[in-house]
């Protein structure tokens, strides 16, 4: 399997079963190369919780989210995105999840698919395979290969790696998210498992024999 999928979601709140999805922005990436870019917004289903606090930190009023497009209306362009570029009755073909701490995006996926009356999203993603990035920058300081941070949100990381941009903007995320793993994290860990044996940090070495790269 060779295609991930990118993706990040702004929400009403932080209860996937009683909250909905505002936007998402998805990239669609096959080895290694982007292949599409898809941005949704959606209204809330009916009966969504909203928080004031989610709609403030992500810089929205209450008028502009009952505007967005209709849930039905983001469920069926969105299905039309994964059509693109997976066949949903080939089990071979799935994506790839990859994001920052991305279970809590694949549940509100998930709620909003159950919403729209559909249980096939695993037609369109394999969630046993995920590359979580927030996870693997954890291991990297577990390993060595970066110092220890205040914390890990995502704003603090890319701060140590000196990428900007704007936090809580699902667009500006998913894009940094994929930045900081492709061109600073991936990279420190294939330079680490390349160092002589001797040099190499022992969980890195096993990891490398597996991969073949030893």
């Amino acid at each position: 399997m060779n295609k991930l999928l990118w993706f990040d979601l702004e929400t009403t709140g932080l209860d996937a079963q009683r909250c909905a999805i505002v936007t998402g922005d998805f990239i669609s990436e096959t080895y290694g190369s982007v292949t599409e870019l898809f941005h949704m917004e959606c209204s809330p289903h009916e009966g969504a919780y909203i928080s004031p606090e989610a709609l403030t930190v992500q810089g929205i009023t209450y008028d502009t989210l009952m505007r967005m497009p209709d849930p039905t209306q983001a469920y069926w362009l969105l299905c039309a995105f994964f059509k693109k570029h997976i066949n949903q009755f080939d089990k071979t073909d799935k994506f790839m999840i990859a994001g920052y701490n991305p279970g809590f995006d694949v549940s509100f996926l998930s709620a909003f698919f159950k919403h729209m009356e559909d249980d096939y999203l695993g037609s369109f993603i394999d969630r046993r395979r995920v590359i979580d990035v927030r996870s693997i920058a954890v291991m990297c300081e577990e390993l060595g290969l970066i110092p220890p941070l205040e914390n890990y949100k995502l704003v603090t990381l890319a701060k140590h790696f000196e990428v900007e941009f704007k936090a809580h903007d699902s667009a500006e995320d998913i894009m940094v998210t994929r930045n900081i793993y492709r061109n600073h994290l991936l990279p420190l860990i294939m330079r680490e498992m390349r160092k002589p044996k001797t040099k190499m940090h022992p969980f890195l070495h096993r990891i490398a024999i597996l991969f073949g790269i030893r």
